[in-house]
């Protein structure tokens, strides 16, 4: 009926559709009758009914057992996450279309295929990063990939407002990324076919829903990766969902971020971490005085060690300790009042 896109600035709209044609709906002419109505005014309270019941599955508790508890109710819940779930929970099979499309964006709202219920094959990961990031930073999460049931991703932020008749209207720009077992990247919104190209060459720098999907997926494990590519006013919440036949792999998030923005202080852009004959080196730049603590978490979150604890000088210092551990993964975490660094650590022996 309306709303087809793509915008004045080339964004992809509408979001998502929803049925709208011949619906039975209440006749408020009358006390207790009905009739069919056509249009938006039907599409959109549907719509929002949709994303009601997903607002409900969350506080309910139903996340992520499958099950209701109580003590699992998510109480706040930002308009990004219900975003990316309804996103994500889109079917693309609408008509001749192939998403994303002008006519039908991500395709039509479902329910039932992002919700997950104890039993379910498909299951469901969702983050709500209210704390944000900024330009350069990043943030790293791994999951498990068991079958190879579509693999569905969208994260989704919501930007500060733009200017009037700006255009483009995006301001504060973030990518996604998803790294195969094998290497292969998936870039947002970079699609072909109605999935995700391999390897693009190009990110969306237009839209602040970015998608990736991938019909067959590997097995094994994948990573997803949120960068700050331009955040002009810092820092920047977001939210994203993914479902498929997944497992979140519960432990240490490899990331780099400060939890404000403190112009006096900075870790070098990357952390070493090297192990030569059982010694394990970091190199950390400090811009002043700082204390820090360095510690070793193994693949469960749980802390191992505390390498370092005290106050380093301004400048480059390279912190040295010998680990006998056996071989695995492990995270090292840097960390001061203003900002921690967490780095992957593999020992092989």
């Amino acid at each position: 009926f309306s709303s087809r896109g793509p915008t004045q600035d080339g964004r992809y709209k509408p979001t998502i559709v929803a049925p709208g044609q011949q619906v039975m709906s209440a006749n408020g002419a009358t006390i207790n009758g009905y009739k069919y109505l056509s249009g938006t005014s039907m599409a959109t309270p549907a719509s929002n009914a949709g994303i009601g019941l997903m607002r409900q599955y969350l506080l309910a508790g139903f996340y992520p057992s499958g099950a209701e508890n109580p003590a699992d109710s998510i109480t706040y819940q930002s308009a990004a996450l219900l975003r990316t779930m309804t996103i994500v929970s889109a079917d693309p099979n609408v008509g001749s279309y192939t998403v994303p499309d002008s006519n039908i964006g991500w395709g039509r709202i479902d329910v039932d295929s992002v919700l997950y219920f104890a039993g379910d094959s498909r299951k469901l990961i969702i983050l709500d990063d209210t704390i944000g990031i900024a330009t350069m930073q990043y943030t790293v999460d791994s999951f498990q990939v068991q079958s190879q049931i579509p693999l569905r991703v969208c994260m989704v932020w919501t930007d500060t407002a733009a200017a009037p008749n700006a255009n483009p209207t995006l301001v504060n720009n973030l990518n996604l990324e998803l790294i195969a077992p094998d290497g292969t990247s998936y870039t947002g919104n970079q699609y072909s076919g109605g999935q995700s190209i391999p390897n693009p060459a190009n990110w969306d720098n237009i839209n602040v829903e970015e998608c990736c999907r991938i019909n067959a997926p590997q097995t094994g494990i994948w990573k997803i990766i949120i960068r700050g590519q331009n955040v002009v006013y810092p820092p920047q919440p977001f939210a994203y969902t993914i479902t498929g036949d997944i497992e979140p792999l519960v432990g240490v998030t490899e990331h780099d971020k400060e939890s404000n923005q403190n112009k006096h202080f900075s870790f070098a852009s990357h952390l070493i971490s090297s192990v030569t004959r059982g010694t394990i080196a970091i190199k950390v730049f400090l811009s002043q005085r700082e204390h820090i603590a360095v510690t070793i978490h193994d693949a469960s979150g749980r802390k191992i060690t505390t390498i370092f604890s005290g106050k380093l000088p301004g400048g480059n210092s390279m912190i040295k300790h010998r680990v006998d551990l056996p071989s695995g993964i492990y995270f090292v975490k840097v960390a001061c009042t203003t900002r921690y660094h967490v780095k992957k650590l593999i020992i092989v022996r």
